[in-house]
């Protein structure tokens, strides 16, 4: 079956982008782990055909996605961006998964699983990941409280609406805030990394946080 993934990455030209954590901390630092996030999700998605979809002023590709296949938004709103997305590919494809790059810690073998709708939630009420068939009716990601509290809960309630079939994976949380990176930090205690960039990720933690 034939399936793609879709990035929504923070990693860009992302300067002067407004997030909660550039709110409160250094910039650089942002910028330092924003690109290892993503570094850590371009070698998780490596084996699969990934659109890289990007927020960005301009339109001239940033030299790290020389060889990626990248999309740039035009839209504002998040279900607006998602739909846009989907729009590039949905038609090449049979099963669709949705990602960000802010939980770098997700084990990438939930792309595999074999659900046809599969949702993962993060612990500040939104998601992490959501696969999908294609031919997913595009309104389901209309009138979703994003950004907010509610955002899963919302979208699994417009899917349990429409009769399909939804599994839910592992709760995880994404970093949003400054002492997400403490929790990041704290769960790769212990923890055996095999892949090069999250080692790197794990070593910029315990240098920088």
């Amino acid at each position: 079956m034939s399936k793609c993934l879709i990035v929504f990455s923070k990693y860009y030209d992302d300067v002067s982008s407004k997030t909660r954590l550039r709110a409160s901390m250094n910039s650089k630092i942002v910028d330092e782990f924003n690109r290892n996030c993503f570094e850590v999700i371009k070698e998780k998605t490596v084996m699969y055909d990934t659109l890289w979809s990007i927020q960005s002023k301009g339109s001239t590709k940033h030299v790290d996605y020389k060889n990626l296949n990248v999309y740039f938004q035009k839209k504002h709103n998040l279900g607006d961006i998602i739909v846009e997305s989907l729009l590039v590919l949905r038609d090449q494809y049979e099963r669709i998964g949705i990602l960000g790059t802010d939980t770098p810690h997700l084990d990438e073998s939930i792309f595999e699983n074999d659900f046809e709708y599969y949702l993962s939630k993060s612990d500040d009420g939104g998601f992490y990941y959501f696969g999908f068939p294609s031919s997913i009716d595009l309104s389901i990601f209309s009138n979703i409280r994003y950004s907010t509290g509610f955002t899963s809960d919302d979208l699994a309630s417009r899917l349990e609406s429409a009769g399909v079939n939804l599994k839910y994976g592992e709760d995880l949380f994404d970093i949003d805030i400054e002492k997400d990176l403490y929790r990041l930090k704290e769960f790769y205690e212990g923890k055996k990394i095999n892949l090069e960039s999250e080692k790197k990720l794990v070593s910029f933690l315990e240098g920088k946080i």
